[in-house]
């Protein structure tokens, strides 16, 4: 039995998940995945009915033709049947969709972000929509010696007023384009290819670090602006750009979480300081916008 940890939850599997953090084998509740054909039948009806998906508050089955079907039970059991395409690929989703479906029926919310630690392991995150930069603005932040964190989620919770945010997966996920536009990773060193788009998948076990740690601020990328800048943003604006960023926010309502993503989404843009970062689409800018970023995590700690 193989046993690992993702953003908090313990999972044990017969077979082994190589984008998963190692855990150790002792005594402990764990969930349960699952490799091998299956048939998922609802022990309640579907409340939300979307392409690929279907869930309840508890149940959740996904599937993609050729590439993965998935079962998710009351936050401890997953089922997971690759096809066509292999397990490598069917991994992919479990990561993404899998996972997210685990958090929340934890009650765990999982938010669309990237993000460093500071030599004080205090987490720095960047949020965004997909396209719009966090992994180039991560690597760009990395080579400027800040410490990996997480790329494309995390966890985060609200421990004696303190948010704190636990990273999800040693995995960082990144375009041909951003590869050749930065110095730190080689692309022949990618661990596995993300569909055929040109996504590369490395993995970073030997810098994880997935305690729950400290948010010292948050940086909400709009790259739709001329010129870089950063806005420092008031607690009503920071509220609705997490409530944005929550990931895979289109299950919230249907897995019954929206009073605690309310509560959560509040209690960050009260408590968690937040800039919008701007910067143009179309111009390669990312060296002075890493840069900028950069230069306020130092002020914070001066």
């Amino acid at each position: 039995m193989f046993y690992y940890m993702a953003a908090g939850l313990r999972l044990a599997s017969a077979e082994e998940i190589s984008g998963l953090k190692v855990a150790g084998d002792s005594d402990g509740s764990s969930v349960e995945v699952r490799f091998g054909n299956f048939n998922f039948n609802f022990s309640s009806p579907p409340l939300v009915e979307k392409p690929f998906v279907r869930f309840n508050e508890t149940e959740l089955y996904f599937e993609i033709p050729e590439i993965i079907k998935m079962g998710v039970r009351n936050g401890n059991v997953v089922e997971i049947q690759p096809l066509a395409m292999g397990k490598s690929q069917a991994l992919n989703h479990f990561y993404s969709a899998g996972l997210t479906a685990l958090w929340l029926q934890n009650n765990t919310i999982p938010f669309h972000v990237s993000g460093v630690l500071n030599d004080k392991k205090q987490v720095f995150l960047l949020c965004g929509p997909s396209r719009s930069g966090k992994s180039t603005t991560l690597v760009k932040l990395i080579e400027r010696g800040f410490h990996f964190f997480t790329d494309d989620t995390a966890t985060i919770e609200e421990r004696g007023g303190i948010p704190l945010a636990r990273a999800s997966y040693p995995i960082m996920r990144l375009w041909n384009k951003t590869l050749e536009n930065q110095r730190l990773i080689g692309r022949e060193a990618h661990d596995f290819m993300i569909g055929d788009k040109g996504k590369f998948g490395f993995y970073t076990h030997d810098q994880f670090d997935d305690a729950p740690r400290e948010i010292g601020g948050v940086f909400f990328i709009n790259a739709q602006l001329e010129g870089l800048q950063l806005k420092s943003l008031s607690p009503p604006e920071r509220v609705i750009l997490w409530g944005k960023n929550v990931f895979r926010d289109n299950w919230i309502a249907g897995m019954n979480k929206g009073r605690l993503k309310f509560e959560l989404t509040t209690a960050l843009g009260i408590q968690v300081p937040a800039w919008e970062a701007c910067r143009p689409r179309d111009e390669d800018t990312f060296d002075s916008f890493a840069d900028m970023i950069a230069e306020k995590i130092h002020s914070l700690g001066r």
